[in-house]
């Protein structure tokens, strides 16, 4: 959205009334880049767009892993009997950006200026497998060339062209694969306070674990709460384990869940305590050097994981601090089970500014609260605020299955009508974003009738 101006645009058309910007995420010259993006489309479709801009707060995820070699794999399309139904399509960059195309490699400039339509350039690959690459179309973007053979290519990789008057050259830099750790029911992790990079177990010829999986903890203030035999949680839940020991740098867990043929815990990935008081404060430094800009620019700011009154406190003494107390709304993103015992007091000291908000962050909350009382506590949440006048966003996994895949599943189509009872429903980016929206828009608008809020409203049915 900083670089697409005709996607913002469509998703104002669409129904998009408020834009929301982590910023957890990239930095100052992305956000601004959006903003004016999105500024740019409510002028010219004459609808207000508000700007809601969350800060990170203390998410506690996995540190980094030991980069996988610098390789790109190109396999072309065959049918059921083997035969070749469309070539390895390849295409020759200057150099590898963040937007560029997933089969990108880069070759320097000046090599790919020499390179004609129907030219020929050869490589041995990774395994030694001789491999012709044919060139079929030059255009100032790049190069692209088909191969019509499985071809592994690395960084610093020697290509030959077929005429021997142009030498060789070598591939630039590709990204590193990103690599994970595997982890089945029974295993042991360590999770350190060090900063250094997770390696998956060694194990012996026997299958034997001759040194554990290891792997970092980017919040290390956690270790001064966590106990022996609290559980814990990563990637969203989809890993369970238990504490079995806490030393004053390293935490050994057991799984105690995970697939049948092993989880993959990649970097970056969350970790929950569902069991742990974790006295950590909301507001981080980072935040605070976010919320500068915040003020300057957005109309709302996202609160993460506020679990208590001081929280609360502490974000209203920071916006008094920069003078915005009064010109900037305020989302608390209930999102613990902490956040959810402690609500009411939340509230309250909430109340001292103008306009508030709660949004039911219910990816942390599942986690957190379980699959068996999601449900009862985000309808308490509701009717909390309902009593105390304060409007709810209804978030997380709202029609993901249609924003990312482009077909929604029924479960999410009854979770939407669910979101009647809140003020506002917030989706989440996919290539299939405007197709949501429109959607979204469809089902709201014929449901409003129905239910308003927590109450019924007992239209005259409709023949289906």
């Amino acid at each position: 959205s900083a670089y697409d101006y005709q996607l913002v645009l469509d998703m104002v058309k669409n129904g998009m009334n408020c834009a929301r910007i982590n910023c957890e995420h990239d930095n100052e010259d992305i956000w601004l880049k959006i903003i004016n993006n999105i500024h740019k489309a409510s002028n010219a479709l004459g609808r207000k767009v508000k700007i809601a801009m969350d800060l990170g707060g203390p998410k506690i995820r996995t540190g980094a892993i030991a980069e996988g070699p610098e390789i790109r794999k190109f396999t072309p399309r065959r049918d059921e009997k083997g035969l070749l139904v469309h070539p390895a399509i390849i295409q020759l960059v200057p150099e590898i950006k963040l937007d560029s195309p997933l089969n990108a490699v880069p070759i320097p400039q000046e090599w790919l200026d020499k390179l004609k339509v129907n030219d020929t350039i050869r490589l041995a690959d990774t395994r030694g497998k001789q491999r012709k690459l044919k060139i079929t179309s030059v255009s100032p973007l790049g190069v692209e060339a088909y191969c019509g053979k499985t071809v592994y290519i690395e960084s610093g990789q020697r290509i030959v062209h077929e005429n021997d008057d142009i030498p060789d050259t070598f591939v630039g830099k590709l990204p590193p694969i990103a690599q994970y750790l595997l982890l089945r029911t029974g295993d042991n992790l360590v999770i350190t306070k060090k900063n250094v990079l997770g390696q998956p177990a060694i194990l012996d010829e026997d299958g034997n674990t001759l040194t554990n999986a290891t792997i970092s903890c980017q919040l290390p203030e956690i270790f001064d709460f966590v106990e022996q035999g609290d559980v814990i949680l990563f990637n969203d839940g989809k890993i369970e384990g238990v504490i079995k020991e806490v030393n004053s740098d390293e935490l050994r867990v057991t799984i105690t869940r995970a697939k049948d043929a092993g989880s993959k815990l990649r970097a970056e990935k969350g970790i929950n305590f569902p069991q742990t008081n974790l006295a950590l404060r909301s507001l981080t430094d980072k935040d605070k050097n976010d919320l500068a800009f915040v003020v300057k620019h957005a109309d709302i700011v996202n609160a993460s994981f506020v679990n208590s009154k001081q929280d609360v406190q502490d974000l209203l003494d920071e916006l008094t601090r920069l003078e915005a107390l009064e010109d900037i709304n305020m989302i608390l993103k209930i999102e613990t089970r902490a956040a959810f015992a402690n609500l009411k007091e939340i509230l309250l000291t909430a109340m001292q500014t103008k306009y508030i908000g709660v949004m039911i962050a219910r990816g942390d909350l599942a986690v957190e609260a379980g699959w068996d009382d999601i449900g009862r506590i985000q309808e308490e949440i509701l009717l909390m605020c309902n009593a105390a006048h304060v409007p709810v966003i209804w978030a997380t996994q709202v029609l993901e299955n249609l924003s990312k895949k482009g077909l929604p599943s029924r479960a999410e189509i009854t979770d939407v009508v669910s979101s009647l009872q809140s003020d506002c429903v917030m989706l989440n980016k996919g290539p299939y974003i405007n197709d949501t929206l429109k959607l979204l828009n469809r089902i709201l608008g014929k449901m409003e009738s129905y239910q308003e809020k927590n109450e019924s409203m007992l239209p005259k049915l409709v023949k289906a």
